[in-house]
């Protein structure tokens, strides 16, 4: 007999539907059943089945026509969108000469106000390097100053050996 198990996740589908096939579209339908009906007027037997056949086949057909109609048109379009995207990739390469003469000059000229401007109008990045700069001079001269002494400090006996021969000559 079975029982509930909460482990186990079980799903058996929409009665009547089968494996892998799906409802035809609205679009389908309506025309088969008018086929249907069309053919039931005029006295021929036709089942559903070859009905929504023969719609689909009809909705293929239209829509293989409507897409061969054009085929010049799209490439076109393609090609035009591609130039367009390089272009913006490259705009130096639809340039004509004057323009990238003007374009050049003018990034010239901005370059060289940032560097005058600099020395006037410093940034805070300038003003925290040259503070940390600073710094770390006054630090490592410490650091030197400190660690000389403590090396004095550390072998003045040898030092005073060394230093005796030349202290009595004198």
């Amino acid at each position: 007999m079975w029982q509930y198990n909460p482990t186990e996740i079980q799903h058996h589908g929409v009665k009547g539907m089968r494996w892998g096939r799906r409802k035809a579209s609205a679009a389908y339908r309506s025309a088969a059943s008018a086929s249907v009906a069309k053919d039931k007027a005029s006295g021929n037997k036709v089942s559903i089945r070859t009905a929504n056949n023969n719609a689909r086949k009809a909705g293929k057909k239209a829509y293989s026509e409507s897409v061969k109609i054009d085929k010049a048109a799209v490439k076109k379009a393609r090609a035009a969108v591609k130039k367009e995207k390089y272009e913006k990739k490259h705009p130096e390469k639809s340039m004509t000469d004057d323009e990238l003469k003007k374009h050049l000059n003018r990034l010239n000229m901005e370059k060289q106000y940032k560097q005058l401007t600099k020395d006037v109008n410093p940034t805070s990045i300038d003003i925290g390097k040259k503070y940390t700069t600073n710094i770390l001079k006054g630090v490592g001269a410490t650091a030197v100053t400190t660690t000389a002494a403590i090396t004095l400090y550390n072998n003045i006996g040898t030092i005073s050996k060394i230093t005796e021969p030349i202290v009595k000559v004198v």
